[in-house]
């Protein structure tokens, strides 16, 4: 193959990958953004928890956060599963071809090994997002437990 070939090759490695990126902060964005709604469902309801109806509200809105946790994980784990595949493939064309190193890293600066494990970091945060959600969820509803196990005891002993 000759040296564009490369370049083409590794020009559309690198859409992809902004494609991927893109999908998947696109998926982060939504997940966050419905849990911060959620979350503020939550705590508007928990003001009100004197009610008895309120508290089928509040387990209804932690459910669903905790739901919307679980199911975006699969989202989020296919993404990762093909931004590492478009990483793997421009590694492999990057330490194939050093002149096309150079070219993209510039004179002298061109690794002699590709490495794109900041990649992988980055990457971090998205893994995460769910299961600090899912926690956050158990907290709210064992603290919710708490309150109404404790007004119940206050008010039975009038």
């Amino acid at each position: 193959m000759s040296q564009l070939d490369h370049f083409e090759r590794l020009k559309f490695y690198r859409e992809e990958l902004k494609y991927e990126y893109g999908l998947l902060s696109n998926r982060l964005g939504v997940f966050v953004t419905s849990q911060s709604f959620l979350v503020s469902a939550f705590a508007g309801l928990s003001a009100s928890i004197r009610y008895p109806a309120t508290v089928w509200m509040i387990g209804s809105v932690a459910m669903l956060g905790i739901t919307i946790s679980i199911l975006i994980r699969i989202p989020i784990k296919l993404s990762h599963v093909s931004l590492k595949k478009w990483l793997a493939l421009e590694r492999k064309l990057l330490t194939a071809d050093s002149e096309l190193a150079e070219t993209v890293f510039g004179e002298g600066e061109a690794p002699c090994f590709y490495d794109d494990t900041e990649a992988g970091q980055s990457m971090h945060f998205s893994n995460e997002a769910p299961t600090v959600f899912i926690v956050l969820w158990d907290v709210l509803i064992l603290g919710t437990i708490l309150r109404v196990a404790q007004q119940d005891y206050q008010w039975s002993q009038f």
